[in-house]
């Protein structure tokens, strides 16, 4: 509460030296010019509410705070998103590499004859399924994938075109998205180099831990339009590799990498005047919302949640899961199919899951929280449904921060300022007024689950205390509150409250420059907690009592 609860107590206070001169307001017609007046008076001067809705109107400037219900909070919201684990199922593919004799013997083959016509049965090793228990992939859809194909000849003179070679797929091993095989004829541009062959639109079924998919390759030479010798040393080779899959969802099993893990961390921007006091806040709450695409069942960890000050990061304070700075929590679904999502809200960390209190228990106010989240297999699942990942599988989590105007014992605010040149406009007010006495009644409902205590001191234009001998401090008294902090309805008591001062403290009022005041609230006792409503408010009533004379000058128009 900055100064603008102060100021409203301190006018209060300040209103007793400044009301008597209201008598110059006076219509005194008809008679002389000379006006003297010489007695006491009590008036009624009115009152005052405020209430905290209005107030926070008046404190927060930057509307850092918002109200939801009757609660007060301070509360921010985001998202962030993590990747499961990249797929890559080409990363291990291995090079499948063969080579025929074309010939046992010495001959010549006439012109536009068949040199060599072969079938062999070959398995592309695409380095799948080497180790199951952590990556298993038993099918997957293909967007397209490449293969590359390179053809060398040795000692035998013939062109590229008159090599045909076919690549014959099993259907039950890969087959066409829409159910029809898959054949691929190839003749090179040239000999000894590598050329890339795009397929699309595919499937292929590496069950059973298959490390790849096998294939028919079936090889046709000819001599084209001239004899061509060949003999022993007369060799073709072939080598064939897929060097990359573009995917839709590959099915099988994935356990989370190590990118499966995100930090974050999140400055608080909490209100200025919280710096001017012990702000204990009992219950800040994190809600958190996980969203997964990935075909699995998973389990979303907290790894840690701490708050510290950015000035000093060892005074970090952890929350605490039953001793734990860390808790876990099945997300119980799947997706039932891939580019779908679920949602999980997962149970909300607060005071009694995950201790947050203590994030705010350091006298050296946190202004960064960090958070570390991980994501692993949730293996308690009976379900036997086919689990998939998908190349753009991420896992999102929104989380919103809320931490309430809800304080633990020990919690204050204490603001100091000052009123400067307070004495000459004291003098100003009071140029005409001779006071003997006054009293200021105030009748102080207070309706803030709260006590406070207004302390002033008088300041010459060194600022040196000056002596005096009326009561620097007022206390006001706090309602009674319930064991969540908040004012208990009918537990509001008026308090009556007489500020006294005679001629002689006035003058210590009108001789000082400033007055400077200090203005602390805090719990009702050691037990109490604090817990703010908007519609809590402070009603004053004020009554004055002067002793006292006002002359007046009717003609002076200063």
């Amino acid at each position: 509460m900055k100064s603008s609860a102060s100021h409203f107590l301190v006018a209060i206070f300040l209103s007793i030296l400044i009301l008597p001169s209201c008598m110059n307001d006076v219509d005194l017609t008809n008679i002389s010019d000379k006006f003297q007046w010489n007695g006491s008076l009590a008036v009624p001067v009115g009152e005052a509410t405020l209430t905290l809705e209005d107030l926070l109107a008046q404190l927060d400037s930057q509307n850092i705070l918002i109200t939801e219900g009757q609660e007060i909070l301070y509360q921010d919201s985001d998202s962030i998103d993590f990747r499961f684990r990249e797929i890559d199922l080409a990363q291990y593919s291995q090079s499948l590499v063969k080579s025929y004799n074309v010939s046992s013997s010495v001959v010549t083959i006439p012109a536009n004859t068949p040199i060599l016509t072969l079938s062999d049965y070959v398995n592309i090793n695409l380095g799948l399924n080497n180790s199951p228990s952590e990556e298993r992939v038993d099918s997957a859809i293909i967007n397209s994938a490449v293969l590359s194909v390179k053809v060398t000849v040795e000692n035998i003179n013939i062109n590229p075109g008159n090599l045909k070679l076919k690549l014959n797929f099993p259907i039950d091993k890969v087959h066409a998205t829409n159910g029809s095989s898959v054949n691929i004829s190839f003749t090179p541009t040239a000999f000894n180099q590598a050329e890339n062959v795009t397929i699309s639109n595919f499937v292929i079924n590496t069950s059973g831990n298959a490390t790849g998919i096998p294939l028919t390759l079936q090889l046709d030479i000819t001599t084209g339009s001239l004899p061509v010798t060949v003999g022993p040393t007369s060799k073709v080779g072939i080598e064939l590799k897929f060097t990359g899959f573009d995917y839709k969802v590959a099915y099988g099993f994935f356990t989370p990498a190590v990118i499966a893990t995100k930090t974050l961390t999140q400055d608080l921007d909490l209100p200025s005047f919280t710096d001017d006091g012990l702000f204990l806040f009992a219950n800040p709450k994190a809600f958190l919302t996980v969203k997964s695409n990935i075909g699995e069942y998973l389990k979303f960890n907290v790894d840690y949640v701490k708050a510290y000050p950015k000035s000093n990061h060892s005074q970090e304070v952890y929350a605490s899961f039953n001793g734990s700075p860390s808790t876990s929590e099945s997300i119980g679904k799947k997706p039932a199919a891939p580019g779908k999502w679920v949602v999980k809200q997962l149970r909300t960390l607060d005071k009694d899951y995950g201790a947050t209190d203590r994030l705010f228990s350091n006298a050296n106010k946190p202004d960064v929280l960090e958070y570390k989240y991980s994501v692993g297999i949730d293996n308690s699942t009976n379900d036997h449904t086919p689990d998939f990942i998908t190349p753009d599988g991420t896992i999102k989590v929104l989380y919103k921060i809320q931490i309430p105007l809800y304080l633990k014992p020990g919690s204050y605010y204490e603001f100091k300022d000052t009123l400067v040149d307070a004495g000459e406009d004291i003098n100003s007010a009071l140029e005409d007024v001779e006071v003997n006495s006054g009293s200021i009644f105030l009748t102080v409902s207070n309706g803030l689950p709260v006590k406070g205590k207004l302390t002033l001191a008088l300041k010459d234009s060194l600022g040196i205390d000056i002596a005096t001998t009326f009561t620097k401090e007022y206390d006001i008294d706090a309602p009674q509150v319930d064991d969540e902090g908040y004012v208990v309805e009918n537990g509001i008591t008026p308090q009556k409250i007489e500020i006294a001062l005679n001629n002689e403290q006035l003058d210590d009022f009108k001789n000082s420059k400033d007055i400077v005041y200090t203005f602390r609230i805090d719990s009702r006792d050691t037990e109490s907690f604090i817990h703010f409503r908007k519609s809590d408010s402070f009603k004053v009533k004020l009554g004055l009592f002067v002793n006292g004379k006002v002359s007046s000058d009717l003609n002076n128009n200063d």
